[in-house]
């Protein structure tokens, strides 16, 4: 499963608790990328689709080499547009995107309180812009991020294991 949203919108948290809560192997979306776009976004320059097309590759093959390996895996990854959400799928992935909505507001005050990351306070807008929800024919759900860490984690752990709701689904907003 990917956890995927805006900056800001809690998907290392969410996506690491329910590794740890359920035994799972957790990537972390922001470890694939590379120097130079870490560099772009530390500035508060937004990437643009050619320098995400490779990251999304390079996270795409890490999670089906888990995957081969018999592993449950769950990534924390933007994956802000359809593009990009497609570029992480392939036939033989079942990848399913667990999306977190925030407002605008809420994504720009946790960047500017958060510290130690790349990804700062000016990107909440661009974010913001680039976003495109889940469609219908999307194998996932959208949720509202602002919600307790615990309902989160509840939510993430039965849509995949019980896959209790329906592909694309609206829960929380």
């Amino acid at each position: 499963m990917i956890v995927c949203g805006v900056a800001g919108a809690g998907k290392s948290t969410v996506a690491a608790a329910v590794a740890t809560t359920n035994g799972w192997v957790y990537l972390d979306g922001d470890d694939f990328h590379s120097s130079a776009s870490i560099e772009r976004m530390r500035r508060g320059e937004p990437l643009a689709d050619p320098a995400r097309m490779p990251w999304l590759a390079a996270i795409r093959d890490a999670v089906a080499e888990q995957l081969r390996a018999g592993a449950r895996v769950i990534v924390a990854c933007s994956a802000l547009t359809r593009a990009h959400r497609d570029a992480l799928r392939s036939p033989d992935l079942d990848v399913r995107f667990f999306q977190l909505s925030i407002p605008q507001g809420t994504s720009l005050a946790r960047l500017q309180v958060r510290s130690g990351h790349f990804a700062g306070p000016e990107l909440a807008a661009s974010q913001h812009a680039s976003l495109q929800p889940l469609q219908p024919d999307e194998p996932g759900m959208t949720i509202d991020g602002t919600m307790h860490l615990d309902q989160l984690i509840a939510a993430a752990t039965a849509y995949v294991i019980n896959r209790i709701m329906p592909a694309t689904d609206s829960w929380g907003q």
